[in-house]
């Protein structure tokens, strides 16, 4: 990931992958407060005071509120007959940090009236923090590693209590703190969780294995399902006619942004920079777009169109879902024996169309993906987004221009 950073939108940092690179979020002034009375929450569970009670074995949990959800503000320590463990199997570290549960343990663990929470329900939450460095805001303010202590603004506390590896062993207490979700990818066998680490400021969504040993924080309310695509904006497509030469693009109305759905395909005079189809193979044009070094990207937008600046690539990460808008912006045509296909839940169907490296050659195809942006930085290269196969988030990296990347163009404000 040399060269790669994992950047925040404007409102929301994105993020979310398995090649163990494991990567996640609260303060008690501004929280909501629950009611001081004692309230019921269901059979066998008793909330009072933000003190939770799990009547299986009678211990408590602090409980947060942070938007229209109320959390855990700890990690479930409850001991099932199999599938969690404490890391290194010793006692007190289930009482600091809570027990690791592999995937299918974890789906059902949580006391009556709380449940494992959605990959949606963690952008809800990610969402309801925002502004960036959500991680810090959400990790707790002491316990990590290499002075990566949080803010813990909200009263979530999110605890480094480290993974187990499906072997057995235990990594990385201290370091990380990793929690299961409900989604699960059907293709790869591998589940999502979200992530925080010690160097990082943010949350990420992740695939791994389900026999690994995650924590979990349960959330208050019956189960939501995992939805394949969001409800809202799904449905916002139209098309586009390039007066240029007769091609045709769908477009999608994403927040308050209209985006090509496809990638530009326009083959612009040589003057203007280099354009090439991947391994000059028109095949590849016609179903990944061209590919634009950045001085022919910045010209290649038809009229009542453009190159999209940072900041507007950061509006539609923050639109799509946050920290897992790559899974949400990503069309369902990746490597799916890898985990790699995406919910494609907005229509913006983002293809792993590969790169052209500045000696001719290609690489990436159906691995990655990457588009320019407008905008260069102070040192006069371009800014680029790039999504992964095998992760949930969108970065955003230099290059001095001569790398051949995709461009998806976004409307003018004034169309």
């Amino acid at each position: 990931m040399s060269g790669f950073r994992h950047v925040a939108s404007a409102s929301v940092l994105l993020a979310l992958t398995l090649t163990l690179l494991f990567i996640g979020c609260g303060k008690k002034s501004g929280q909501d407060t629950a009611p001081n009375a004692v309230e019921l929450t269901a059979a066998g569970a008793v909330e009072t005071d933000n003190v939770l009670t799990d009547d299986r074995d009678g211990q408590k949990y602090k409980t947060v509120k942070i938007g229209n959800q109320t959390w855990m503000a700890e990690n479930l320590n409850y001991r099932t007959e199999s599938g969690s463990w404490c890391y290194e199997n010793k006692a007190d570290n289930c009482k600091q940090y809570g027990r690791l549960y592999d995937w299918h343990t974890a789906k059902t663990v949580c006391m009556a009236g709380w449940h494992l929470p959605s990959s949606q329900e963690w952008n809800n939450l990610v969402t309801t923090v925002g502004g960036g460095a959500v991680g810090t805001k959400l990790k707790s303010t002491s316990g990590w590693k290499n002075n990566g202590n949080g803010s813990d603004d909200y009263g979530f506390s999110a605890l480094p209590s480290g993974y187990r590896y499906g072997n057995g062993s235990f990594i990385n207490v201290g370091g990380c703190g990793y929690w299961w979700t409900t989604a699960d990818d059907s293709e790869s066998g591998r589940a999502y969780y979200r992530g925080v680490h010690d160097d990082s400021d943010d949350v990420y969504e992740i695939l791994n294995n389900k026999d690994f040993g995650f924590s979990v924080r349960c959330l208050m309310g019956a189960p939501q399902p995992e939805k394949s695509e969001p409800e809202s904006d799904s449905k916002n497509t139209e098309s586009f006619t390039d007066d240029r030469d007769g091609q045709k693009y769908k477009t999608v109305k994403i927040g308050n942004q209209t985006w090509m759905a496809q990638n530009l395909n326009y083959k612009p005079k040589p003057q203007t920079g280099d354009s090439r189809c991947y391994d000059n193979k028109e095949s590849n044009c016609k179903q990944y777009g061209r590919l634009y070094d950045w001085n022919a990207a910045k010209a290649a937008c038809p009229a009542g169109w453009h190159l999209p600046t940072r900041e507007e690539w950061n509006g539609l990460e923050a639109a799509a879902g946050g920290d897992a808008a790559g899974r949400a912006l990503k069309s369902v045509r990746w490597r799916g024996a890898d985990g790699g296909n995406g919910a494609d839940g907005y229509g913006f169907s983002a293809l792993p169309s590969g790169t052209r490296y500045s000696d001719g050659s290609f690489g990436n195809l159906g691995d990655y993906a990457h588009w320019w942006t407008a905008t260069e930085d102070s040192d006069g290269r371009a800014y680029y987004r790039r999504m992964y196969y095998d992760y949930d988030y969108v970065y955003e990296a230099v290059d001095d221009g001569s790398l051949g990347f995709s461009v998806r163009c976004v409307q003018d404000a004034s169309k």
